[in-house]
């Protein structure tokens, strides 16, 4: 046993350890021989310091174990859901988890919505979509992290019902940690001091203390990398409410889910603003989402696809033909996915959906279009075991 076994890492929630660098929380044995509260694991160290992610080696049972522990040391759960991801997000199945305790959905990310939409709108969204839920969320609250403004709600919320000690849970990227250093008042780990791990003069640590069921003194490191937080860390804000930190649950269904950490970054909308493109598509044409994903116009006329993704996704139109083969050998310049990701996600399938004018149709993990200029028959291609929902419209007419 590691003489500093009972240190955890203030960035993952991760125990400490010099035993197996393929283990989760490993340090090397000159630096655990020296560590304290402020130690960060490798993988914290190069997200900080390179922006480089280790794959993450966590199971799903791993996880939920992780988070119903962490929910059950709270009085209250804030279930976070990115609604520019919402049916990769929103999983009423974790409800279990949280016991009998109530919950609210956070709706986060807000202050990167288009211009045209407004928050009380996508509230109202997400109210209908998941009406009928059982049990019932105690409340439904848009949120940002940005602007000052977009956490009035959650704060009057956290007042009024005099809540003291809150978990924080969602999937991956969905913006938990950040947000959890905005309300709680605590930054996260500060690059540059304490130990280094050789990778260059002046190379060290972060500032922090761990938790795991402990208070700490810091807030769990902020990446836009999937998986970051792997235990619960628990940070005592400036105004003495507890908060819990989950690590992020991967459903497995979502595109971000099965590709390595580099591409899910890329893929995730992690402080950066929604794309959207429009695109006129002639019968037989189609939009590609990087080498991912391509929506082909099957209407026997032209119809207008609004397209939407993150940032680093590339779309391009072109014939269906030239899409399939797009995204059986992708070109270098859609970018995405990279050469590792391609040998292991699933061949591309193709299914046809009847979507009626205003409607979306999303694929989680990756973006969605919605529907212009009259019904049409849609054919979407992606990989393999992905989750695609036909919805109302998130932006505009409903």
């Amino acid at each position: 046993m590691d003489k500093h076994a009972g240190l955890r890492c203030p960035g993952c929630g991760a125990q400490l350890h010099s035993d197996s660098s393929e283990e989760r929380g490993f340090v090397p044995a000159h630096v655990l021989g020296q560590s304290n509260s402020e130690t960060l694991c490798r993988r914290c160290f190069r997200i900080r310091h390179y922006g480089k992610a280790e794959p993450v080696r966590l199971t799903v049972q791993t996880v939920l174990d992780a988070v119903s522990k962490g929910a059950a040391s709270a009085r209250a759960v804030f279930f976070i859901v990115d609604p520019f991801d919402f049916e990769g997000t929103w999983h009423p199945e974790w409800l279990p988890l949280f016991g009998k305790r109530p919950y609210y959905i956070l709706i986060n990310k807000i202050d990167l919505l288009p211009s045209v939409s407004k928050s009380d709108e996508i509230a109202a969204w997400v109210r209908q979509r998941v009406k009928g839920t059982v049990p019932a969320p105690a409340g439904i609250i848009t949120c940002g992290t940005i602007r000052a403004r977009d956490l009035d709600a959650v704060k009057v919320l956290i007042r009024e019902e005099k809540l003291e000690r809150i978990a924080l849970v969602g999937a991956t990227n969905v913006g938990k940690s950040s947000l959890l250093q905005v309300l709680s008042g605590v930054t996260g780990t500060a690059p540059g001091q304490g130990y280094g791990y050789g990778h260059g003069k002046g190379a060290g640590h972060g500032q922090g203390a761990a938790g795991h069921g402990q208070n700490a003194s810091t807030a769990p490191l902020v990446s836009h990398f999937p998986g970051t937080t792997q235990y619960t860390v628990t940070v005592t804000g400036k105004d003495g409410i507890n908060w819990i930190d989950t690590p992020g649950i991967a459903p497995g269904d979502r595109l971000s889910d099965l590709v390595c950490p580099d591409c899910g970054a890329e893929l995730a909308f992690a402080g950066k603003k929604l794309q959207a493109r429009l695109y006129h598509l002639e019968p037989g044409q189609a939009v590609t989402f990087a080498g991912l994903a391509a929506f082909t116009n099957q209407a026997a006329e032209v119809r207008t696809l609004l397209c939407y993704a993150g940032r680093e996704v590339v779309f391009h139109r072109t014939s269906s033909d030239r899409a399939a083969t797009f995204l059986q050998n992708p070109p270098d310049w859609l970018a995405l996915p990279c050469a590792a990701c391609r040998t292991k996600l699933a061949a591309p399938i193709t299914q046809t959906y009847q979507i009626k004018d205003g409607e979306d149709l999303a694929v989680a993990g990756l973006g969605w279009v919605s529907l212009r200029g009259g019904d049409a028959s849609l054919a979407l291609t992606c990989p393999d075991g992905i989750l695609v929902r036909r919805r109302p419209g998130l932006f505009g007419r409903r």
